[in-house]
């Protein structure tokens, strides 16, 4: 079930669900020989959501910047226009 949750062409994929199937077989059946493959598939997908959580928050602060940068625009267009009023009344 777990690589079913994590299958790239799976529309509902969830890592979280898959990462659950995984850790439920090595706690639940440490004797079983898909234990290995299980760990392995554990730790990849553990990776997976990590690297989404850090994704999330540069996308996040670039959104910030841009906000940012849009504020910083508007009050250099200001100053300019601030200067050519300026510059007519002379």
């Amino acid at each position: 079930m777990g690589l079913i949750w994590a299958h790239p062409d799976n529309p509902q994929r969830n890592y979280k669900k898959a990462l659950g199937s995984l850790q439920r077989v090595l706690r639940d059946f440490p004797g079983s020989a898909l234990k290995e493959d299980a760990g392995v598939w554990s730790g990849a997908i553990k990776e997976l959501i990590r690297c989404e959580g850090k994704i999330r928050d540069l996308e996040e602060t670039v959104g910030d910047l841009k906000n940012r940068l849009n504020v910083l625009k508007e009050i250099d267009i200001g100053i300019e226009e601030k200067k050519r009023e300026d510059f007519l009344r002379k």
